[in-house]
This record gives C-alpha cells, sequence and structure tokens, in this order.
C-alpha cells in the first residue's frame, strides 16, 4: 500500500518508454516520407495515426518527468487558502542524447471560500512563466490560445492570471495573458538604415462559464477570447494589427463516467483531497455501464491582409467542432470521435505557416481558390482480460484531408527553393505540414487501422504490442528532373508497421 499524499510533499510523475519496431516494413531509409528506417529503437513519426491522442499533445511513447514541488497552507486571513506549485518537465528525445527542461504550468493560487461547501469560492492562480494550460475550447486538438497562438513569441512562454468563481453547480472565469514577443523586422532610425526587430508584449483574454444539469449528468460551457498575434508583414499591409476572436461551446452528457478533460489543461496538485495523477491506469467496474457523449464547437475570426484587395484586411472565418461517444460496460470500452477543422482554422495559429510552400503568407484565403475542410471519423474497441493482466484492442479511422486548389508558379532550375511546380495544384494542408500534389491529382481520403495487445505486469509497468497499417494516396516524394528543375511523385500508399514498448509509469 502506498503512503497516503501530504500536501506539503514533492512528487514526481514520470512515464520511462523503451520501444523497437518498425513503422514501416515495405520501404527501406530513403524510400519514403516520412523516412522509415529498418528495425530499430526509439520513437518514430510513422507510429502516430491521425486519430491517435485527441486530447493531449503527447504520443504516449516519450519518457518525460514531472518534477513538482507543491505546498498548500492556510493564511493567516480567515477562509482563505495559499498554495503553490513549482512544475519543470524533463522531456527526453528519441535520439537520447537530448534532453529539454522546461516550465510546464508553475503557479501561485489563493483561493477565498466564504461559503460551506469547500468546494465553493473564488480563486485566483497566477502562472509566472507558462500558462499554456489556460485555452479556449475543451477538446485538445480543437483548442486555441495556447503558447502556437503567439508565433514570434522568446523563449519564455506566456504568463498569465486566471480568476474563477464556484459556486454550486455553476462555475464561471476569466484569464489574462502577456507575452513579450519580437516585432516584424522595422527600419531603425540610424544612419546606416538597417534593420531591427524590437520587443513588445502581445495580450489574450478569455471569459467562460458553465454549469452542470440534471444531477451533474450534463455540463454546458461557454467560452470566448482575444489573441493579438503580432503586426501583418505583408508589404500591402504591413503594420496592421493582426488578431483572432471567437467562442467556443460544449455539452457533455454522462452517466457513471466522468468528463473527459485534457491533462494538459489541468494544474498539478498533491492535495489529499483532490490528487492529480498525470498518467492514471484505466478504471474497471465489474457490471457496470457508463457512458459520456461530448459534442463542442470553436469558431473564430482572424484578421489577415486580404489578397484579392491591394492594401485592405478581412477577417477570415474559421470553425471547428468534434463529436466523440464512449461507453464502458464491465471490461469492454468502446468509442467514437468525429472531428472537423476548415483551413481557416487549421493555420490560425501560425499566419506565417504557409511559408515552406511558397505561398503568401499573414494573408487570409482567396476567394478564388477552391477551399476543403478536414473531416475524420475513428472508432476504437478493446477488451480488458483481468485474470491475465492482457488489454486486447483493435482501431481504424478515415480521414478527409483539407486542402486548397490554387496556382503555384515555378523556381528557377536548379534552384534549392520549395518545389518546382507550375499551373493549377491541389496543396494537402495539416498541423504537420504541407503536401502538393502532382497537376492534376486530386486528393483520396485516409485510412489508418491498428490490432494492439497491452500486458499489464504490475502496476507500474506494462508491456505494448501492435500492429497497424497506413493508408495515405496523397502521400508524395520530390524528384529531380533531367532539366534540374523538381516536381512532386506520388509514392506507394500503403504503410504496414509493427511495435514492442515496455513503458515505466511512476
Amino acid at each position: 500500500m502506498s503512503a497516503p499524499a501530504r500536501a506539503d510533499d514533492p512528487f514526481v510523475d514520470s512515464r520511462l518508454t523503451v520501444t523497437l519496431g518498425d513503422d514501416d516494413l515495405l520501404h527501406d531509409a530513403g524510400e519514403s516520407v516520412p523516412d522509415s528506417p529498418r528495425l530499430g529503437f526509439g520513437d518514430r513519426p510513422g507510429y502516430e495515426l491521425f486519430y491517435d491522442n485527441l486530447n493531449t499533445r503527447f504520443s504516449g511513447r516519450e519518457s518525460l518527468t514531472h518534477l513538482v514541488y507543491y505546498r498548500k497552507l492556510p493564511s493567516f486571513f480567515d477562509r482563505v487558502t495559499t498554495e503553490a506549485a513549482v512544475v519543470m518537465r524533463l522531456l527526453f528525445y528519441h535520439k537520447g542524447d537530448v534532453v529539454r527542461l522546461e516550465d510546464t504550468g508553475s503557479y501561485i493560487r489563493v483561493t477565498y471560500n466564504p461559503f460551506d461547501d469547500p468546494d465553493d469560492g473564488l480563486s485566483l492562480t497566477a502562472f509566472p512563466f507558462n500558462a499554456d494550460r489556460v485555452r479556449l475550447g475543451y477538446l485538445y486538438r480543437l483548442s486555441v490560445g495556447g503558447d502556437d497562438y503567439f508565433p514570434r513569441k522568446g523563449w519564455v512562454s506566456a504568463p498569465g492570471l486566471k480568476l474563477q468563481l464556484d459556486l454550486g453547480p455553476a462555475f464561471t472565469w476569466a484569464a489574462f495573458k502577456a507575452v513579450l514577443a519580437q516585432t516584424a523586422l522595422t527600419e531603425t532610425a540610424n544612419l546606416q538604415g538597417t534593420k531591427q526587430q524590437t520587443g513588445e508584449n502581445q495580450y489574450a483574454g478569455f471569459l467562460g462559464l458553465g454549469a452542470d444539469l440534471l444531477g451533474d449528468q450534463l455540463r454546458l460551457e461557454l467560452a470566448g477570447a482575444f489573441i493579438e498575434q503580432g503586426d501583418n508583414v505583408s508589404p500591402d499591409v504591413a503594420g496592421e494589427a493582426v488578431w483572432a476572436t471567437g467562442g467556443a461551446a460544449r455539452l457533455v452528457l454522462h452517466h457513471q463516467m466522468p468528463i473527459e478533460d485534457s491533462l494538459d489543461f489541468a494544474i498539478y496538485r498533491n492535495d489529499p483531497n483532490n490528487p492529480f495523477i498525470a498518467f492514471r491506469p484505466v478504471e474497471y467496474f465489474p457490471g457496470q455501464t457508463g457512458y459520456m457523449i461530448s459534442a463542442e464547437t470553436v469558431a473564430l475570426g482572424q484578421r489577415l491582409a486580404d489578397p484579392d484587395v491591394l492594401g485592405k484586411t478581412r477577417v477570415q472565418a474559421a470553425m471547428a467542432w468534434a463529436i466523440r461517444a464512449r461507453l464502458q460496460h464491465d471490461y469492454l470500452r468502446l468509442e467514437l470521435n468525429l472531428l472537423f477543422r476548415d483551413l481557416g482554422f487549421l493555420v490560425a495559429s501560425n499566419p506565417g505557416y504557409l511559408t515552406s510552400a511558397g505561398l503568401p503568407t499573414w494573408e487570409a484565403w482567396s476567394k478564388n481558390a477552391a477551399l476543403a475542410p478536414e473531416l475524420m471519423a475513428s472508432l476504437a474497441a478493446d477488451y480488458h482480460f483481468p485474470r491475465q493482466h492482457l488489454t486486447l484492442g483493435l482501431s481504424s479511422g478515415l480521414l478527409f484531408p483539407a486542402h486548397v486548389t490554387t496556382k503555384l508558379y515555378a523556381s528557377t532550375a536548379g534552384s534549392s527553393a520549395p518545389p518546382t511546380l507550375i499551373g493549377e495544384h491541389t496543396m494537402i494542408v495539416g498541423p504537420g505540414g504541407q503536401t502538393v500534389l502532382p497537376e492534376g491529382e486530386d486528393p483520396r481520403p485516409l485510412v489508418n487501422s491498428r490490432l494492439s495487445l497491452r500486458l499489464d505486469l504490475s502496476e507500474m509497468l506494462y508491456t505494448r504490442l501492435w500492429l497497424q497499417h497506413r493508408y495515405d494516396p496523397n502521400s508524395t516524394v520530390l524528384i529531380v528532373n533531367p532539366d534540374l528543375t523538381k516536381s512532386r511523385k506520388l509514392q506507394d500508399a500503403h504503410g504496414f508497421g509493427l511495435g514492442v514498448s515496455a513503458a515505466l509509469r511512476l
């Protein structure tokens, strides 16, 4: 039996993972994108399927440690409680020789509770270094306003404040961030007339409310945000402010199953009455049936340069929504996910996203371009065998990728600039990059599937074996033509992979 947590104890949440496998058995090193060497150790981009980890920033294959120093004490003043935590994350990269240490949500929190219910009251939380856990939205993949929404921020993330009032089944909150970011290159006043970057604060404000209804089985939440993103660098509107504003809403119906909030939004606490466990294993309840159905949407407007009218800006609309359903009966779990994100939403966090594709940046999409959103559906099922400590899982998903069809132009012969393309082409846009299809090719849907077997050796160590298939008919490779220009060629659409991993959870 583990010792009970104390509110003044430091603690560690760790996951140490070793992985051996090959994400694409059909292709050797240098034959496909992403590259797939032979069987080996370490994580690979090809292990990640498009429906994985919708509600977290991590893949589950990382080796990382959270070092937390937490303290909670009553105040000298009646009904006031103070608490704080220093939260550092050690992230070990797959190369094995790179370790990154970063703040991941250190905070100072003061709570005032004038009511009889200990869960009610007013709390003020200050994040001195990193308020990335404060965002607009509820599903991590649909969240807005994190560190990625400040394109020119320095090494320090956005500090912030969050004020929240909990009163019975209802709650409301407000938050504010400020980050020192670099401006665009501007002419200095010195005699040389050189260009330099200067620092300026960019702000983001959030406001939200919600309530648990029908005996805590129905939750309704609404929120809004305004986010500054710096000055536009497009020549015809240089210096014009770029900002994003919008709202989010979520409706959750659940029974004998908690609401699944992202761990990347929660603060680290070692309060015995409210323990935080980052890598909590799945809990099963024999003879019990629980379910959760959630529907949420995020709508944004982003002020960018108007590519169709010289010297003007335009507010580009962006939207995303998700419907999720989870069912658990005895040792059986089922999960269904539907996800929609349009092109405006996919590139809203970084207006300079399309630089490597050779398209204009910090601009809205042209009205002459043909746009199509991303639409994803996935279904997963697993069954746990308690006596054998085995869990058998099967999942599959279908993705219609977001894309734009527009005119692209050629580069000079032998150039190392973006790929040489002439005429009208279709470009697939995703959070991980862009794929330009050969001329005349239309995008087709992707299919991913995985069969997995998990064996729990103890409460802290488990192993996992998986087989997976990736079908991506839009994947291309860059080839050099006889005239030294470059073009895209479709590569083999199929990829079969397998792997085995062992994960230590502390």
